[in-house]
């Protein structure tokens, strides 16, 4: 084939059409189209429009039945934030009115184990640990040979050794109680 080939074009109708008729022609065409197009997008448009109007509506609805309903929902909501708070404090307390082993024998097991030359000033007790506080005075013997007594005492008590079976002294100081000088002790038991 050759580059240089020029193109034929045959015009099958004589008449030549006129730049203007050729647009009122087409404009007539598509007419009816572009109306119609123009119609179901006006169509979609209110249709959008109106399921946004009932969406606010129904949006309002709830708001304002919410506004009735709002402290009604904060005293709930406050009553169960009071509930939860006793109920955990029943939890501590009947712990507490529940121990895991028998008071009277423990305190038993203590004070028969007191030598004469001791006296306490507290203890703590928790479900695993007992912490002994008081006083040695210097009789007879020493003071650290007394609460080491009294300690190796505890150990061999039968129930108290099976509550607490680490027992040791935690601290000790010598200190002056009306002028009589004492050792003021700390016993750590654990379970």
């Amino acid at each position: 084939m050759h580059k240089d080939l020029k193109k034929i074009y045959i015009n099958l109708n004589p008449q030549k059409k006129e730049a203007a008729n050729l647009t009122l022609q087409n404009f007539s065409n598509y007419t009816p189209l572009i109306g119609l197009a123009a119609a179901v997008v006006l169509v979609i448009i209110i249709l959008l429009q109106a399921v946004g109007l009932r969406k606010m509506y129904t949006a309002r609805i709830y708001r304002n039945e919410w506004l009735e309903w709002e402290d009604r929902a904060s005293l709930i909501k406050d009553v169960k934030s009071e509930t939860a708070l006793l109920n955990k404090e029943k939890e501590s307390l009947q712990e507490v009115l529940t121990p895991k082993y028998e008071m009277v024998f423990l305190l038993e097991d203590i004070f028969s184990s007191l030598p004469k030359n001791i006296w306490f000033e507290g203890f703590v007790l928790d479900k695993d640990f007992l912490d002994l506080r008081g006083y040695v005075v210097r009789w007879q013997e020493d003071h650290l040979v007394s609460l080491d007594k009294f300690i190796n005492s505890l150990r061999k008590k039968k129930y108290f050794s099976s509550v607490f079976s680490k027992v040791k002294i935690k601290n000790s100081q010598i200190d002056k109680v009306n002028g009589v000088e004492v050792l003021r002790f700390f016993i750590e038991c654990r379970r």
